[in-house]
């Protein structure tokens, strides 16, 4: 099962810092016993009912396969720094904590359940990983807070059993108080929102055909394409309906595969699709197709923009999109990755982390063709439901 944990926001009911504004981040790590990711966010300054975001480069802190049946580990303190340090040691302080996890974990016993093996090592107590992640997420502050003091606002200790396909939000509330001297009490009230998704590893391989409706999760962010029928406003745009991956799942990530424009409904119903094939995407519940067009910018990265377009789904030329497999060539399987190409622009359909408007992508992250090719372009199938003749 391939486990991603990654750190969404953070919401200031009531600050600590009883003169102003907080400056809050985490510390902590994650691991399965096997392998771990160290944690060490961005600072971010926040007061009384404001909502801050967890930096693009920083809000994944666990992706990775792990056999199902096993656990994921995580272990956080939340804190409010109080003097100004050299962030730009960043790098070297996230080191220092994964060597100090990787130290700690090689210290706890062995489950004594996991069989031993000549060669290789057992996997240590689960029970005891998540309060050794803790306790290095305190202690990792001693190596770049040790000319000042930060507060600690609270930990967070989770255990997340592996096995259980989907996505889910949880909530850590971090909220107390303590004496503050001559200022008399201080108070804090914090929610920070993170999300773990789990996607197994391969499903019985299906070939994807004409006539079947998918649904595509872009392979490096975890989020469905999706549209729905807002339009985009921003200065320059098309005004046509918005494209977006979208963090959670929903029918409007329904998409219907269909031949190229000019080509009847009934066109290579139920035959696979190939390597290399032109085809159209519908939206199911808007019957708009997946579309593109050169010298249109999209409203946040101004690469092209890619929007839903046509009526009853017809469209045009701009709706065509060539099947690129990740192995070069065959047929369309559920468990291959891809890279859709648009027919006359010759840009891949693209999405990254940390790019979204609250109007002009309804806060879902963007969705872009991008003229080169890189990570960010590929996707697979997370749901598909094949073409089903019915004499």
């Amino acid at each position: 099962m391939r486990v991603r944990i990654e750190l969404l926001d953070v919401y200031c009911n009531n600050t600590e810092d009883v003169t102003g504004a907080d400056t809050l981040y985490l510390t902590g790590g994650v691991s399965d016993g096997r392998q771990s990711q160290p944690v060490l966010t961005n600072r971010m300054w926040i007061n009384d009912r404001q909502t801050r975001y967890f930096h693009p480069d920083r809000r994944v802190i666990f992706d990775a396969q792990v056999p199902n049946s096993k656990s994921v580990h995580l272990g956080l303190t939340a804190w409010d720094e109080d003097a100004a340090k050299d962030w730009a040691k960043h790098g070297e302080w996230v080191q220092r904590i994964s060597n100090q996890i990787a130290n700690e974990l090689d210290k706890l016993p062995r489950d004594p359940h996991q069989p031993s093996q000549p060669g290789n090592p057992q996997d240590p107590d689960p029970a005891k990983i998540a309060a050794t992640l803790l306790r290095v997420g305190v202690k990792a502050v001693d190596f770049f807070a040790s000319r000042d003091h930060d507060d600690n606002l609270g930990q967070l200790a989770v255990d997340v059993p592996v096995g259980a396909t989907g996505t889910e939000l949880r909530e850590w509330r971090c909220k107390g108080d303590r004496y503050a001297g001559i200022l008399g009490w201080s108070t804090w009230d914090y929610t920070i929102r993170y999300r773990i998704s789990q996607v197994p590893d391969s499903t019985p391989s299906t070939a994807v055909t004409y006539g079947s409706t998918i649904k595509l999760r872009h392979w490096a962010t975890v989020r469905n394409l999706h549209s729905h029928p807002h339009n985009y406003g921003h200065p320059g745009s098309s005004g046509q309906q918005q494209v977006t991956a979208y963090e959670w799942e929903d029918d409007n990530d329904l998409w219907l595969i269909k031949g190229p424009d000019g080509t009847p409904n009934h066109y290579k119903l139920g035959q696979p699709v190939q390597h290399g094939d032109i085809i159209r995407l519908e939206h199911v519940l808007t019957r708009r197709n997946l579309h593109s067009h050169g010298g249109i910018a999209s409203p946040i990265t101004q690469q092209q923009e890619v929007t839903c377009f046509g009526d009853n789904g017809n469209g045009d030329g701009n709706d065509n999109w060539r099947i690129e497999l990740e192995a070069g060539g065959g047929v369309w399987s559920n468990n291959g990755r891809l890279r859709l190409i648009h027919a006359n622009t010759d840009h891949a359909l693209h999405s990254h982390f940390g790019f979204a408007h609250p109007h002009w992508t309804m806060n879902q992250q963007e969705v872009t063709g991008f003229p080169f090719r890189d990570d960010n372009d590929w996707w697979s199938i997370s749901e598909l439901m094949p073409y089903v003749y019915i004499g």
